[in-house]
């Protein structure tokens, strides 16, 4: 018998207890499944039109999604920092894996703002959310910009107003509303708390505190939280139907 018999005959055999193998353990392992995520939100930098992206905020359990938080970060910086290029984003994670920056002065924020913002996208649906201003390092020592924990937004096409009442339902958030300016502050807090400031561009603030009535805003929280499963599931038998062959 010739020697490329012999080889033929041996892949032949090995084939078969590959496949042998594959059968008596359940078939070759499966690929990881992608994650539930929710539906892309449009972000945008404020008076920066070139550098608007869509991503998915959290997943579909209300996590935050890791991806996210690098460009929301990115959008937050501080407006004296230039956008970083690709190839430096590239090279300062792989210089400095788990650092408090993305990019050299671009401080990586809170995670929890994703959850908020996520909530804010859920309840004005296909409205763009501008990032006004996120990250301030030289705002005063107890600033929550300062620490990356705080933002001023925008919602596209809605009242400032609005955008400050449904906030103001999340738990564990401060709500900043400036009937005088542009936007409306959200940051991350381990209470709920409000105030209005009627001060205007440049002038020196002029602070309203509001009591929190907190069974009157538990109310829309219990419905949110109570709708959501079913959104959830929907997603995810979505997601399962789009991975199928």
């Amino acid at each position: 018998m010739r020697a490329g018999s012999h080889l033929r005959g041996a892949r032949v055999i090995l084939a078969s207890s590959i496949l042998a193998s594959a059968i008596a353990f359940g078939g070759p392992p499966a690929r990881a499944a992608a994650p539930c995520l929710q539906e892309p939100v449009e972000l945008r930098r404020f008076r920066h039109p070139e550098e608007p992206t869509r991503v998915s905020l959290t997943t579909c359990a209300g996590t935050p999604h890791g991806p996210a938080l690098e460009e929301l970060s990115l959008l937050a910086r501080d407006k004296r920092m230039p956008r970083p290029t690709p190839s430096e984003l590239r090279d300062h994670r792989a210089a400095h894996p788990g650092s408090d920056e993305v990019a050299p002065g671009v401080l990586r924020l809170d995670p929890q703002l994703l959850i908020r913002l996520q909530a804010l996208a859920t309840h004005f649906p296909g409205h763009a959310i501008i990032i006004v201003s996120g990250h301030r390092p030289r705002a005063r020592p107890t600033s929550r910009h300062r620490v990356g924990r705080a933002l001023d937004v925008a919602v596209e096409g809605s009242e400032r107003h609005r955008v400050a009442s449904f906030l103001r339902t999340l738990p564990a958030t401060g709500v900043g509303y400036y009937p005088n300016s542009t936007f409306t502050h959200v940051d991350v807090r381990p209470t709920r708390t409000y105030w209005v400031d009627h001060s205007g561009p440049g002038e020196r603030p002029r602070y309203t505190r509001v009591e929190v009535d907190e069974a009157a805003l538990e109310e829309p929280r219990r419905a949110r939280a109570e709708a959501q499963p079913e959104a959830r599931r929907e997603r995810a038998r979505g997601a399962r139907t789009e991975r199928r062959p």
